[in-house]
């Protein structure tokens, strides 16, 4: 794999990271205008993040999922379905990796 592709494919990783992020914002109880606005902040973040170390990219997705999921509980709030899902799949991998 050259480094174009790399770069390409890191781009549509980034693109699909962010649009779970909006369809969780959405879910939160955030306008699709607010949703849409915040996801070009949070893609530049983790942008920035792919730019300078490219494994921060999955660490800072999950910090968003679990600051999500910690500010449901926190306000009692419904958990989204799509926020559930992506929040079990990073203890999943949590705890695959502990195992080894």
């Amino acid at each position: 794999m050259n480094k174009q592709n790399i770069s390409e494919f890191a781009k549509k990783a980034i693109d699909a990271l962010a649009y779970i992020i909006r369809k969780i914002r959405i879910e939160c109880g955030l306008t699709i205008g607010q949703a849409s606005t915040e996801i070009f902040l949070e893609k530049s973040r983790l942008c920035n993040y792919e730019n300078t170390k490219h494994s921060m990219r999955v660490e800072t997705f999950a910090f968003i999922i679990e600051g999500y999921y910690n500010y449901c509980i926190r306000m009692k709030a419904p958990i989204p379905i799509i926020l559930a899902e992506q929040y079990l799949r990073i203890e999943q991998s949590d705890r695959l990796a502990a195992s080894f």
